[in-house]
């Protein structure tokens, strides 16, 4: 067994030969075979930049970066199997030209183990990984493609993993703007669970207001009818009263040959670049939107949280501290370092009255006193940040719908909470009214 890229594969395969001439070079020079059973699959070598030192944020290149070309960038959200890794494989094949009657399907998400296990692998994505794609800029799409796939969230504990690693990679020098959030959801999916819409509410928050017309909602599972989901998105009002944006798919991408179903498989191959084609037009002509606003919103997005959650804070909780300001920048914090703690923003401190770097703060356990005293001033602070972000219009409803939810279930106790919550965000919402009127 040989080593590429870290991952193990079969070695090579004498193929036959009959690959069109525009995706010879892709097979000679960038790719290695990892199953030569028609169509043969191909892995993408790729350059790799692990940004977090984990393993967590990922940066996968093929090809070159020319800074005289365009490039579009597109954050993938969806929950667990919705299909998101396969839709990136779908797209990195559209944009390399590959064809139904082409003996060769191109992954560049990494997902095998072993001989054994490599076509049966885990639907779950841990990472976030942005895929670089450079080179073809010239063949199908008249842009390079940056796809940034996350993993698929389960419940709202999830987002605060992915939020503190979208932050870290969007904060990498080469991504600076979005021009699309695609939003994967099955076609098949004909309900809304409770925490499926709590789920799409953070996800919408965390954006903030000026990236709405930017999400487009891409459905998989696609039988070519209307989809299921489709009334659902509308009957919730998700995206607002409009029909939303979408684009549907069901690609067979890595379908085995078989005379029996051959004719179905490129049936709804064909059907799926359609709407690719569509989808990548509509991209062409979208305005993106910078991030350095969407790190901001992710920022006041987590300090909101733990000022709510660390209002009274553990004895034995550690905390970031600022030697400089003599304060407790974030309790409970996690992180390995400073740096990478949420409350950082470019090596700055966003807590610190003077913004001040990194290197002057410390780690551990020892705290300075009455922290707790300044919740409030903290969390004025946030809301200023964040109606000055437009996240509040998000907020308020998304609160709302919960305790309806709790009422619902007469979670009593839940109920509570969410009534006090709601009762310290408008008094704080008046208060900063009252202060702007001033």
């Amino acid at each position: 067994m040989e080593t590429v890229n870290n991952t193990e594969f079969l070695g090579d395969f004498t193929l036959n030969g009959d690959h069109p001439p525009r995706l010879k070079e892709t097979i000679s020079r960038d790719s290695i075979v990892i199953n030569p059973a028609p169509p043969a699959r191909y892995l993408l070598k790729t350059k790799r930049k692990d940004v977090d030192g984990r393993d967590g944020v990922r940066r996968w290149t093929i090809g070159n970066h020319n800074p005289c070309k365009r490039n579009k960038t597109l954050l993938i959200l969806g929950e667990v199997g919705a299909g998101k890794t396969t839709l990136v494989n779908a797209m990195v094949n559209f944009a390399i030209r590959v064809k139904w009657e082409d003996n060769a399907r191109f992954q560049i998400t990494e997902r095998f183990k072993d001989r054994e296990t490599c076509w049966a692998h885990d639907p779950r994505t841990n990472a976030v990984t942005a895929y670089e794609i450079f080179g073809w800029e010239d063949a199908e799409l008249p842009f390079s493609l940056t796809i940034i796939d996350t993993p698929g969230i389960e419940d709202r504990d999830g987002l605060r993993p992915l939020i503190e690693k979208l932050r870290m990679l969007l904060e990498e020098e080469r991504v600076d703007h979005i021009d699309a959030v695609c939003h994967v959801v099955k076609a098949t999916q004909n309900r809304l669970t409770e925490h499926q819409r709590n789920i799409f509410d953070a996800f919408l928050s965390l954006l903030g207001k000026d990236m709405k017309d930017n999400i487009i909602t891409l459905i998989t599972h696609s039988d070519e009818t209307r989809p299921d989901v489709l009334d659902i998105i509308m009957e919730y009002k998700l995206l607002g009263d409009k029909v939303p944006v979408h684009f549907m798919f069901n690609t067979h991408l890595f379908q085995t040959r078989n005379p029996f179903y051959d004719k179905i498989y490129e049936t709804t191959w064909e059907n799926s670049m359609k709407s690719m084609r569509g989808f990548f037009d509509k991209l062409n002509g979208m305005q993106h939107q910078r991030t350095k606003q969407t790190i901001e919103v992710l920022v006041e997005r987590l300090k909101l949280e733990d000022c709510f959650k660390h209002g009274r804070i553990p004895s034995e909780v550690g905390a970031i501290c600022c030697t400089v300001c003599e304060m407790n920048c974030h309790t409970g914090c996690v992180a390995c370092q400073p740096y990478f703690c949420q409350v950082m923003l470019r090596g700055k401190c966003t807590m610190c009255p003077q913004r001040c770097s990194h290197k002057k703060h410390v780690r551990g356990h020892k705290r300075y006193a009455d922290d707790h005293k300044n919740l409030r001033a903290q969390l004025t602070e946030c809301f200023q940040n964040m109606r000055k972000n437009a996240l509040m219009p998000h907020l308020e409803p998304s609160l709302k719908n919960q305790i309806q939810r709790a009422n619902e279930k007469g979670d009593n106790l839940k109920l509570k909470e969410l009534e006090e919550k709601k009762g310290t965000i408008a008094d704080l919402i008046k208060k900063n009214m009252e202060m702007e009127r001033e």
